[in-house]
């Protein structure tokens, strides 16, 4: 007779009490022993046969019963989450992950994408003590930051700002620092003036800085001086917030220290105050992207700046300009400009723009236009100079929208008898429909499409709903494009995210 197998034992000598269910692996995200992990695996399959056995035997007391089933299952649960695969993760995997969750180097623009002064990096330090330990020793982690100068409401949840900013500032070590300075919002003097004493000091670390909204003169004269001390600094953007009066255009126009940059700068924003365009190209021959915008009230840059040369800069790929500086354009040679953005122009800028590009013969492909377009016949003189363009975005003007200036521009772009007379390459077309004729702006889409010009086409409106200005109808037209494998975006953007929603319209 064949010899018969030892009897098992039986499932309940295996399956633990419930205060005894490893309560220094369930209270704790540690990772568990091989020798733990097996004894759980066994735990589990006991449970399991232990729940088949409870269905097949006869119920007798139902309620006894169903909670021995919620116990068993639960006791399924806690083990399934100790010997999760997450647990076994190396601390190098870790760090990896949460690095990851930095802004890349292209993406400034949206910068920082997920840390800000409230939640940031602290979020990873409770999630279990394995993580708090690897953020910690990750100074890189704690590099980029958001620090708004608010002191108000926004701040009710932060407890003791300034020693946290001073912390986060301790944990990023020797690291390059990325900051956005908002200074949007009534702040408290000394603490203000403490946040921006703390960031200057580490200026000989700055990599990315944006100061959006200062509106204090001494500060910002404190920050010229510091720039010509900044040798890792590669993006710099400031945006000065000042009102429409002679006082203040004169305090804004007198900060032109800051073209004092080093060679490693490759973006300069500089918003609502005066810079010398001709020594910031001379000083910085690395950038290749640079957007200057004055106060719609101020003149022309002084003619005193004026090379006796035009000055070619060979790395501008990218340049974002308003009226008070389209006077500059004539003198600049910018053989690799890629991408233009008009803020604001006049009649006599048009002429001035297409003598760039003629002038500069760039590739160019990317055109952004944000202004008052009563002047048709002049912007399709700067559309006839671009032959390679592939993205154009129109957007109107807060003091003048489309409805005003609309007059031919969409029937130049039309194509009749199957040959584009504007824009051959456009493949990426992005408007304000906002007072558009939506017949003239359908027949347009639609006349492109029909010939498989356009891959995509974009369509917003700030402050309004699009379906006001469109209506229902066009906008059906509009969205049936994409039965023609056009890739169709209908969108509105509210008037408060409207200067940040233009950065995301330039596409890159």
């Amino acid at each position: 007779m064949p010899k018969s197998k030892k009897p098992r034992p039986t499932c309940a000598r295996r399956i633990p009490q419930k205060h005894d269910l490893y309560p220094h692996l369930s209270s704790t995200n540690d990772q568990p022993l091989d020798s733990e992990v097996d004894e759980i695996r066994l735990v589990i399959e006991d449970t399991k046969l232990r729940l088949e056995e409870q269905q097949k035997a006869p119920q007798l007391d139902v309620a006894q019963t169903r909670q021995e089933s919620k116990e068993l299952r639960a006791i399924i649960r806690t083990c399934m989450k100790i010997i999760h695969p997450i647990r076994c993760l190396p601390f190098e995997i870790i760090g990896e992950i949460l690095l990851h969750t930095l802004s890349g180097p292209d993406h400034w623009n949206n910068y920082p994408e997920v840390h800000d002064y409230h939640h940031g990096p602290w979020a990873y330090s409770r999630v279990c003590r394995r993580w708090r330990a690897v953020a910690i020793s990750l100074p890189r982690l704690w590099s980029e930051l958001l620090v708004p100068s608010n002191c108000g409401s926004y701040w009710l949840h932060v407890k003791n700002p300034i020693g946290r900013l001073q912390l986060w500032l301790r944990r990023s070590g020797s690291c390059p620092l990325r900051i956005l300075y908002s200074a949007s919002g009534k702040c408290r003097p000394k603490e203000h003036d403490t946040i921006t004493s703390l960031l200057f000091e580490q200026s000989d670390r700055w990599e990315v800085f944006r100061w959006i909204g200062c509106s204090d003169p001494e500060r910002f004269e404190r920050l010229s001086e510091v720039v010509g001390r900044v040798p890792l600094l590669r993006h710099l953007d400031l945006q000065y917030t000042i009102a429409d009066n002679p006082q203040e255009l004169e305090t804004a126009a007198s900060y032109t220290g800051f073209t004092a940059l080093q060679p490693r700068l490759v973006r300069f924003h500089a918003e609502r105050f005066l810079v010398d365009p001709f020594e910031l190209l001379r000083l910085a021959p690395n950038l290749w992207e640079v957007a200057l915008v004055l106060n719609r009230a101020h003149g022309d840059i002084p003619r005193k700046w004026f090379p006796p040369s035009r000055l070619t800069h060979s790395s501008i790929r990218r340049l974002v300009v308003n009226h008070p500086y389209m006077i500059a354009l004539p003198n600049l040679i910018l053989p690799q400009l890629k991408c233009l953005g008009l803020r604001s122009f006049t009649l006599d800028d048009m002429h001035l723009v297409a003598g760039l590009i003629h002038q500069s013969r760039c590739p160019l492909t990317n055109f952004f236009v944000q202004g008052q377009y009563r002047f048709h016949s002049s912007l399709v003189q700067v559309l006839q100079a671009t032959p390679a363009l592939e993205l154009l975005t129109l957007a109107g003007d807060d003091s003048m929208p489309l409805y005003q200036y609309q007059e031919g521009i969409l029937e130049q772009l039309t194509i009749q008898e199957g040959f584009p007379v504007l824009l051959p390459a456009l493949k990426v077309f992005s408007c304000d429909v906002k007072g558009v004729d939506p017949e003239a702006l359908v027949a347009m889409l639609e006349s492109r499409c029909e010939e498989g010009h356009l891959q995509k086409v974009k369509l917003w409106c700030a402050q309004t709903p699009v379906k006001k200005w469109v209506g229902a109808r066009f906008l059906r037209r509009v969205t049936d494009l994409r039965k023609k494998d056009v890739e169709v975006v209908v969108e509105d953007i509210p008037w408060s995210n409207f200067s940040q929603k233009m950065e995301d319209l330039v596409e890159s």
